[in-house]
């Protein structure tokens, strides 16, 4: 049997929401849709569609092709629509609608799951009926909502084993409302054909209804002439802020500290965030901030003269944290023609070191938060000196910090030290348990790996031993596991005990048997002794205790 490797992007969301699943060749677009529900984490409770730019259609349970006939997902089969390179949209709940892009990356040959299988996970899912994605984002914005949290993979892959194994040789004739029907009832598995099925579009007596032709045509023209907003090239900020709502404005005003009233119109609010966001010194300090993968991702955007759609390895973080990106499904990316003009002078050869200094003093900042929490600008300026291209005294290192933009780089400056901002309620108790004891300086090479990389934050073997273990035990792909296990350091760096930890891993279905549940103790508990942690400024138990 093949399978499609596809990645699902939740459009319009920063930082992105993202999946990466295998789906089985043989299943109807019915099918494909549940599968979808239970990996991005809805419910299946709202209608959706699928429309295909090449060839230019929809496919749903009240859609339309280009040819004016119904083609209804229980009998259209995806064989035909998922050889790369393709590309469709998947749109679920037609009132917050909630929009997916959708890449078929490759054909997997003679794949040996009989489910789908998720491959990698990244962010978590918007509530269902919270308004939409811009109601989302100033979810996460106003009430904490941590969107960079990974979800359960190994939990959602239970599911899709459970309730969506292939059972092969019966076509399927259910539509997506009485698969989930079937599924409450403990009626599981899907019905694949595994032969190929020539599409034959389905009549539909509604076609007979001039209103619901109508509503129909109406959706086909929004999802592929982009009737709602009109684009022109060059792009600008200005059409950039254009399509937002007046809540939008303020949300994004919010973040930019341009103070406003409620009562300002949205004509004001407009030119207000315009003004800030266009000044050319503003622009600088976030291009200043990009390291070279992002640098060379928005110079192919540039590059390729038209429309652009996000690759695995592109990096648009700093322009997404400042909100100088946006997607559309026919341009792809599209970045304001004011940052563009900013971007080519600044990456010049001549400007190269300055950005390098930026560049390593964010690193040299990440790092510290990491490690200490709380850091004196003596120590921060300890760790940026330790470079051999780049060194820094306390007044430039003061003002280097100020430039930094604040979504960027999130701290606070008192009296001589630098204090991690989600640290500040609890600033006390910590500066209490970390008393005087010494700081653990790291190396250059450490700093350049940044946070995101374990090998030099525990001890490899201890890490590598885990992650091994989630592998063979929880049958986990090697970077699931390895996420885990990272996730699991930082709770460790942070504080969190073992009874801690233990309880956040069964809240989320992670458990084992007895006797596996002691061996993976044991792995903790070796993790505990080699992990740097804050409350010792960077030091592990092990090497104090030496």
């Amino acid at each position: 049997m093949n399978a499609f490797q596809i990645k699902i992007v939740l459009e319009n969301t920063h930082p992105p929401i993202w999946r990466r699943v295998i789906i089985p060749e043989g299943l109807t677009f019915s099918q494909l849709s549940v599968v979808l529900n239970i990996v991005m984490g809805w419910d299946g409770s709202h209608l959706c569609d699928f429309s295909f730019f090449k060839p230019r259609s929809i496919i749903a349970e009240s859609g339309i092709d280009d040819k004016g006939k119904v083609a209804a997902t229980e009998s259209t089969y995806i064989n035909s629509y998922m050889y790369p390179p393709v590309w469709f949209r998947y749109t679920y709940d037609f009132g917050d609608e909630w929009v997916h892009r959708v890449t078929v990356e490759a054909v997997v040959e003679n794949y040996r799951y009989g489910y789908p299988k998720v491959i990698k996970i990244k962010g978590t899912c918007p509530p269902e009926n919270c308004g939409g994605v811009y109601q989302f984002q100033e979810l996460r914005v106003h009430k904490g909502m941590d969107s960079e949290a990974l979800c359960d993979g190994e939990k959602v892959n239970e599911i899709l084993k459970q309730r969506c194994y292939i059972v092969l040789g019966k076509k399927e004739k259910r539509n997506a409302a009485e698969i989930y029907q079937d599924f409450e009832h403990k009626k599981y598995g899907l019905f694949a054909e595994m032969k190929p099925v020539e599409e034959v579009p389905m009549f539909d007596e509604r076609m007979a209804d001039p209103e619901f032709v109508e509503r129909l045509m109406q959706k086909m023209k929004k999802l592929t002439d982009g009737a709602e907003r009109t684009i022109s090239i060059p792009y600008t900020l200005e059409q950039y802020l254009n399509v937002l709502t007046k809540n939008e404005l303020q949300i994004l005003a919010g973040t930019k500290n341009i103070t406003f009233r409620l009562s300002d119109i949205k004509k004001i609010l407009k030119e207000n965030i315009k003004a800030v966001m266009a000044d050319t010194h503003t622009i600088e300090k976030y291009i200043y901030c990009m390291d070279d993968a992002e640098v060379a991702s928005i110079q192919r955007v540039i590059d390729s003269q038209g429309p652009y759609f996000e690759q695995p390895d592109d990096d648009f973080s700093i322009l997404a944290i400042g909100e100088y990106i946006d997607v559309d499904w026919h341009y792809g990316i599209l970045i304001p023609d004011e940052v563009i003009q900013v971007f080519q002078r600044v990456v010049r050869p001549i400007n190269q070191r300055k950005r390098g200094q930026y560049v390593w003093l964010l690193k040299c900042i990440d790092t510290a938060n990491l490690l200490y929490a709380i850091t004196p600008l003596a120590i921060l300026m300890k760790l940026y000196n330790q470079s051999k291209q780049f060194k820094i005294n306390v007044i430039e290192l003061v003002r280097g910090i100020h430039d930094l933009p604040p979504e960027v780089c999130s701290v606070v400056l008192e009296q001589g030290t630098m204090y991690m901002t989600e640290i500040l309620p609890y600033k006390k108790e910590l500066m209490e348990t970390q008393a005087h004891k010494d700081f653990y300086i790291p190396t250059t090479s450490e700093i350049s790996q940044g946070v995101y990389n374990m090998i030099w934050f525990a001890d490899p073997d201890d890490v590598f031993d885990a992650v091994e273990f989630l592998v063979d035990v929880k049958n986990l792909e090697y970077d699931e596991a390895y996420q885990q296990i990272r996730n699991i350091v930082i709770l460790i760096a942070q504080g969190y005990q073992v009874k801690d930890i233990m309880e956040r891993l069964h809240a989320k279905q992670f458990r084992f048997d007895k006797q596996h549940a002691r061996e993976f103790l044991f792995l903790i508990m070796r993790l505990m002794d080699t992990t740097r942690l804050q409350a010792h400024r960077g030091f592990t138990i092990k090497e104090i205790t030496r």
